[in-house]
């Protein structure tokens, strides 16, 4: 996915904004009829998520999905490729961080584990591609 995504921003790089788009009016017409369907007919979709609050809070995630998603393809413009799906894996322990802070989660010794992992990962990577680009310009 992540290698898709880098192919498209490098040929449309002037584009950024439909780039991020297009993938949403896709799967709103696709999962629209799915979802209707399942309102009228089912009790798949929560009684609570039916009513203005509900609605009021799937705006708001939708809303923030998408501000993700159109910062991604801008910033997928000046990174390379290689470093992407680590950044995007290093969102999970600030991700943990943030969840620490303001609602006070409480993790276990193998999540934090997991997070200096992922930390150290990024870290490694990113100072191999720069030393990487440091000799090759020289």
């Amino acid at each position: 996915n992540n290698v898709f995504v880098k192919t498209m921003t490098n040929a449309f790089a002037n584009y950024p904004y439909f780039i991020g788009e297009m993938p949403i009016l896709v799967y709103m017409l696709v999962f629209f009829p799915v979802v209707w369907y399942k309102i009228l007919r089912t009790n798949d979709i929560h009684a609570e998520l039916r009513t203005l609050r509900g609605k009021r809070w799937i705006l708001c995630m939708a809303l923030f999905d998408q501000l993700a998603d159109v910062l991604m393809i801008y910033g997928t413009n000046g990174t390379r490729g290689v470093l992407i799906p680590l950044f995007v894996q290093g969102v999970v322990p600030f991700t943990m961080v943030f969840s620490i802070v303001f609602f006070g989660r409480r993790y276990k010794l193998p999540h934090y584990t997991g997070a200096v992992i992922v930390l150290c990962g990024v870290a490694l990577s990113a100072l191999t591609q720069h030393d990487v680009d440091t000799h090759n310009t020289a």
